[in-house]
């Protein structure tokens, strides 16, 4: 707004502040004007903001104190129409009296209380409802087994529940956990798992809160030399998300010039009650499309798609596109590692991926070179170019090196840390330059004498989130395990440890460990219990959204690894 001196000597605005608002507080003065006005045509602006905090008209009136003879104070009125354009999450409902602006499933005042973005859909707290679900698989001779642990102090009923692949129930069956303990369910012994097929299995909790109990699914595949197993996979617990997942693929095999197949499979499971339909995308190194397949699923059916079917020694990403953002789906990539070119029923290792939205703030990943290789899988989730700084730390938390790297969009590239890190275990935190952005995956790969894969596993990166951290152990089969914290501030974090083997006794009670300043650590777990137990690790860090922790389990003499993912 321009005000205009027309008469003959010098104009005094002189209210305090100089102009005032009176009305609808969407108006703010964010420049006042100056004063005096020079007379004969002397001119001075300020400038009034709009910023609407409901849909509708707003209005204000507008005051001027001055020295002029008959127009002290000056007055006029002005409004605006509050329309909010922005809607995050595209689901048709305004930021402005959208509860959930980016559909991540958690509300914005929860999101504000747990230290994550709500207009950004990769960064949330997600918790568990009383009935969740994962997939079970019966391919190749696969062992199933689901671990629950229970966060509670009192008891929790389960009844679990095994469908077909098409999403038809077979089974249900009864199950209890222990206060602040775990329980395993043999899913190959439930009543409709049958050889050659997958499906799904349900838990619902019959007398607790959301988030009492969490988990994983666990897949063994036992070895062709009837001894042990070739590998495990772990599919944590997850709510099905809505709107569009990403996952990278990877079909080079790790073993030095191996012509070995590798195999990635996509399974996309409909984990709402209704039907519903989607696009799979893959998208090439450069972000360049490969292929799509659409797809339709009932309530409860799966279906897997090839993302090794563009051939050997390439990397990208796939995406799942649902047609709706109401729908939820779970979606996984199963990475399967040949010891043959010919893709006969025999395996180096296997690892899981989780299908995850981009996510734009800080977030960081452990690394682990100990037996072999830690690779940084990076990937960009938008349409359109970013840049992504990575800062790679060793174990005590100095700098091992900082890169920014420019991504095209839906582009891939990988970073091998061994040459990075000077220390055999380190993180690295990356930060992108726009919201909803960033996949990152640190994939791990352990070789024996002669550089033979023997072992793998991948983390995600995710922020540092939580105030207590949730996991299991297990030392049945030889199984060793160590606990991964990394350490995202500043500052030294101590965290307390207990673990609760699965008939209740408590191993290990108040356990100190220490993290330096953007550091990280290694405990041994299964140290604290004897061979052939099971049960819950609690980790209670002294400072909230501090610690990224994961859960390594260890085959016997390392012939499989597999990481469960803290959670809160």
């Amino acid at each position: 707004y321009t005000v205009r001196n027309t008469g003959g000597a010098l104009l005094n605005l002189n209210g305090t502040p100089k102009v005032t608002l009176l009305g609808s507080s969407a108006f703010t003065v964010i420049t006042q004007p100056s004063s005096p006005v020079s007379a004969s045509g002397g001119t001075t602006t300020f400038v009034i903001q709009f910023t609407p905090t409901a849909i509708g008209l707003a209005s204000t009136g507008v005051s001027i104190g001055n020295d002029d003879g008959d127009e002290n104070p000056y007055n006029f009125a002005i409004q605006g129409i509050g329309n909010d354009p922005v809607d995050t999450d595209g689901d048709g409902t305004p930021n402005s009296i959208d509860p959930d602006d980016d559909n991540d499933g958690v509300s914005d005042s929860q999101e504000l209380i747990d230290g994550t973005n709500p207009l950004d859909a990769g960064s949330a707290l997600q918790t568990l409802s009383t009935t969740f679900c994962s997939e079970w698989n019966s391919f190749l001779g696969l062992l199933n087994v689901n671990e629950y642990a229970n966060a509670a102090s009192s008891n929790r009923n389960l009844d679990v529940t095994l469908s077909d692949i098409n999403g038809a129930l077979q089974s249900t069956t009864a199950a209890s956990i222990l206060a602040n303990s775990q329980r395993d369910v043999l899913v190959h012994d439930l009543s409709g798992f049958v050889p050659n097929s997958y499906g799904r299995t349900c838990t619902e909790v019959k007398n607790g809160n959301p988030g009492d109990v969490y988990g994983l699914a666990m897949h063994y595949h036992p070895a062709s030399s009837g001894t042990g197993f070739d590998f495990v996979v772990s599919l944590p617990y997850a709510a099905g998300r809505v709107g569009s997942q990403f996952a990278p693929f990877n079909t080079f095999h790790p073993s030095p010039l191996s012509t070995n197949f590798v195999a990635n499979w996509v399974s996309v499971t409909n984990d709402s009650t209704t039907s519903g339909s989607g696009t799979m995308f893959y998208y090439a190194q450069d972000g360049s499309t490969l292929g799509s397949e659409a797809a339709t699923l009932t309530a409860g059916a799966r279906k897997d798609f090839s993302a090794h079917q563009f051939g050997p020694n390439r990397v990208g990403l796939v995406e799942w596109r649902a047609n709706d953002q109401t729908t939820k789906y779970v979606v996984r990539i199963n990475r399967y590692y040949y010891d043959n070119a010919e893709g006969r029923q025999s395996f180096n290792s296997a690892m899981n991926i989780e299908a995850v939205k981009p996510n734009g703030e800080a977030i960081v990943v452990p690394l682990d070179k100990r037996n072999g290789t830690a690779v940084l899988e990076l990937s960009n989730g938008t349409n359109a170019a970013i840049t992504v700084t990575a800062t790679f730390r060793n174990s005590n938390g100095s700098v091992a090196g900082t890169t920014s790297y420019n991504l095209s969009a839906r582009s891939t590239i990988h970073v091998v840390a061994d040459g990075v890190l000077s220390t055999d275990i380190g993180s690295v935190s990356l930060d992108g330059s726009a919201v909803g952005s960033v996949i990152a995956v640190g994939t791990h790969y352990g070789r024996d004498s002669t550089s033979k894969l023997i072992n793998s596993y991948a983390l995600h990166s995710r922020q540092s989130l939580g105030s207590v951290l949730r996991s299991s152990y297990n030392t049945f089969i030889g199984q060793s395990c160590d606990l991964l914290l990394v350490n995202s501030t500043g500052t030294a974090v101590t965290s307390s440890i207990t673990m609760t083997r699965y008939d209740g006794v408590v191993v290990a009670n108040g356990v100190n460990v220490i993290t330096p300043a953007n550091g990280m650590t290694n405990y041994d777990l299964c140290a604290n219990d004897s061979a052939d137990n099971y049960g819950a690790v609690v980790v209670t860090p002294n400072a909230p959204n501090s610690i990224r922790g994961a859960v390594l389990r260890r085959g016997a003499a390392d012939r499989y690894q597999f990481a469960t993912e803290m959670r809160q």
